[in-house]
């Protein structure tokens, strides 16, 4: 029960030597202990790889839409206050609103428990802190990219000829 005797040691120091000794000859680097860095680079990666692949698509989804609508009605009321909160957002550094979440993780966390019924872990529930926070603005910089496509194509002839043929607005958005 966590008592290691002297024998267990040595031969636990043997065994990292030769873990060391058998990795070094194969080009590996190792710790001391006989971890090896790769793994543990391999595992730090995979986390950070989750959260960013998690946020893009978050980021994506969220732009593309808001960017189509306000692409579709540009000129409008809509377009021009659609346009201007994502100006505001964009003003607010990223880190800030990072800062902010984490800041009142407990509250956050316990809103998304109460309206999605979920339980999160401590560790769940940071992950999903850190991909809220990067989604927030994000997807601001996609939103604009494709406002720009849709108002550049949107006086096009086939906008006109689906328009005329009495398709809906929601038809010709997506």
């Amino acid at each position: 029960l966590g008592i290691a005797t002297a024998e267990m040691l040595e031969f636990g120091e043997a065994y990292a030597k030769q873990t060391i000794k058998n990795a070094q000859a194969l080009g590996q680097a190792m710790y001391e202990l006989g971890f090896d860095v790769w793994t543990r680079l391999w595992t730090g990666v995979q986390v950070s790889l989750l959260i960013g692949v998690l946020s893009l698509i978050i980021d994506f989804t969220i732009g593309i839409l808001y960017g189509s609508i306000a692409g579709f009605y540009g000129g409008t009321v809509i377009d021009n206050v659609m346009m201007r909160i994502t100006e505001i957002l964009g003003s607010i550094p990223t880190t800030v609103i990072l800062i902010i979440f984490i800041a009142a993780k407990d509250t956050f966390l316990t809103a998304i428990q109460t309206l999605f019924h979920i339980k999160l872990s401590e560790v769940t529930g940071s992950f999903v802190i850190l991909i809220t926070a990067m989604s927030l603005t994000g997807w601001i910089s996609v939103a604009r990219v494709v406002r720009a496509q849709y108002l550049k194509l949107k006086d096009q002839e086939f906008v006109m000829a689906s328009t005329t043929l009495g398709a809906s607005s929601r038809r010709i958005i997506f």
